[in-house]
């Protein structure tokens, strides 16, 4: 029996392997990877657009920011040693993350600028009997274009808003043919095949305060955003 279904087939999943941490790419730039956490209320290059576009004001007036790189995520296989038929290997994975920042010059108190960033994603897939029957493949990408604009109230204090604009796609798939002919039971022939993708809405806000030229004080704001992927799923019995 087969069965074609239409709808949010992959949101539930998307939303919270995403929440969990797991998928998340807080890395984003060449100095986010050396400060980590750190790396919010001080920025200084065209990565202040995506961090903290309140930031924006306080650098040099005249000046272009541009940086852009790719991320190499190499991920190794994954041993599972419990017995026969249990026991099984996951691929190892090797996925190219870019990323791009643009700050433009000031105009007057105003400045504008943009990220194209992939802040979540990767994937995982066995080929193993027994890991196949129920995480064949879970795969899912998530491009985010965030555009910014800040304002200077003063030498002191900024502030400043975007908008993401997220594209997302991602696969679920598990095939239980193999266990199935091994444990010898066919009511463990179930597979499944879901893809699907969306494009979200959300915003972000920035505030920087500056009361002297050694301290710098930040609060950042991206709002949740919900991926409701919708797509198609065949499921085999």
């Amino acid at each position: 029996m087969k069965k074609m279904i239409r709808g949010a087939a992959l949101s539930a999943a998307a939303c919270s392997i995403v929440m969990a941490g797991g998928y998340k790419i807080p890395e984003q730039s060449l100095n986010s990877m050396g400060l980590g956490a750190a790396y919010v209320a001080h920025t200084e290059g065209a990565d202040s657009n995506y961090y903290n576009p309140a930031n924006m004001s306080f650098m040099a007036d005249e000046k272009h920011y541009v940086e852009g790189g790719v991320t190499l995520a190499s991920l190794p296989a994954i041993t599972y040693s419990l017995g026969d038929p249990y026991s099984g290997k996951s691929e190892s994975e090797n996925i190219l993350i870019p990323y791009f920042h643009y700050v433009s010059e000031a105009y007057g108190d105003f400045r504008w600028g943009v990220s194209l960033t992939a802040p979540g994603g990767l994937t995982k897939r066995w080929n193993s009997p027994a890991q196949k029957a129920y995480a064949e493949e879970f795969t899912l990408k998530i491009v985010e274009l965030n555009p910014s604009l800040s304002y200077r109230i003063n030498d002191q204090l900024s502030i400043a808003g975007g908008l993401r604009l997220i594209y997302s796609e991602g696969v679920v798939k598990s095939d239980g043919a193999g266990m199935s002919a091994i444990i010898g039971n066919p009511q463990a022939n179930v597979a499944r095949d879901m893809e699907g993708d969306t494009i979200e809405f959300g915003y972000n806000l920035a505030l920087t305060y500056k009361p002297t030229s050694d301290i710098n004080m930040a609060v950042t704001y991206r709002s949740n955003v919900d991926l409701d992927e919708e797509g198609t799923a065949t499921l085999s019995a």
